[in-house]
């Protein structure tokens, strides 16, 4: 995957983050490895910087090989 790039958060969040499902962001970079998410990456929301789960988003405007590996990630991370 190439950073920066855009994604859609795909999965219900809980109704006190700022960031909701179906809300598009900018993915900046991967920011650190956590027990929970596993992944965690720096993304762009309005004018806002915050750190969210790369299991929770859905790749926009990526080249295919980008989009398989973070479907692929998804899945891994579901079915772990």
């Amino acid at each position: 995957m190439e950073f920066p790039f855009e994604a859609e958060v795909n999965e219900y969040q809980e109704p006190s983050c700022f960031i909701q499902q179906g809300d598009k962001l900018k993915v900046i970079k991967v920011e650190s490895e956590e027990d929970l998410y596993w992944i965690i990456v720096e993304v762009r929301f309005d004018r806002f910087k915050s750190y969210f789960p790369l299991c929770d988003l859905k790749a926009l405007y990526l080249d295919d090989d980008g989009k398989v590996a973070l479907y692929d990630y998804r899945v891994w991370f579901a079915n772990r």
